[in-house]
């Protein structure tokens, strides 16, 4: 029996096959490193934009010697400071007491992990005046990543048909990566 054109080509594709085969299961995936660089930077100050939830009313309760008032408002109060501010009766104390609620005080906190470091920073007078990003790094790493040897892809040009012709090629195809480079 002697072997066709067409024989020998399906023997090469089929030991093709085979050899992709052999060498992807008896060979663990090769990796490789991406590295990723640190990134630092700055941003302006800002002036904070509030949220504001009008659907939500906060009541403090203020007490006098004859009555309760209600006093609405449209964020939640610090209990604890209203409650010592109406339980001081010197004026002196009281004077104290409201100083401190009205005091512009900065403030800086640094958030960090493994992927971050970010430093931000303000000032706050019973509000936030202004918030900053004073400063960011996106700390560098290196990430693994396996290399795929297997691939769908779509491709076109020249190939050899069923009789050793060249004939021109378009299509989607699968691949199998043999070598990188």
């Amino acid at each position: 029996m002697k072997a066709t054109p067409k024989d020998i080509f399906y023997l090469i594709v089929i030991a093709l096959l085979a050899f992709a085969a052999f060498h992807y299961y008896h060979k663990p995936p090769e990796k490789k490193i991406i590295k990723v660089p640190e990134e630092r930077g700055k941003f302006e100050p800002q002036k904070p934009v509030y949220i504001t939830d009008t659907l939500k009313v906060y009541v403090t309760k203020w007490r006098t010697k004859t009555d309760t008032i209600e006093v609405k408002t449209p964020n939640p109060v610090n209990q604890e400071l209203a409650f010592k501010y109406q339980n001081t009766k010197d004026s002196l104390e009281r004077y104290k007491l409201f100083l401190h609620s009205i005091q512009i005080r900065p403030f800086k906190n640094t958030f960090e992990d493994d992927k971050l470091r970010l430093s931000v920073a303000g000032e706050v007078q019973g509000e936030l005046l202004k918030i900053n990003v004073e400063d960011y790094l996106i700390k560098g790493r290196e990430i693994e990543v396996e290399n795929k040897r297997f691939g769908v892809g779509v491709y076109a040009g020249y190939g050899l048909g069923t009789n050793f012709t060249l004939t021109p090629q378009v299509g989607i195809g699968v691949s199998y990566n043999l070598f990188k480079f």
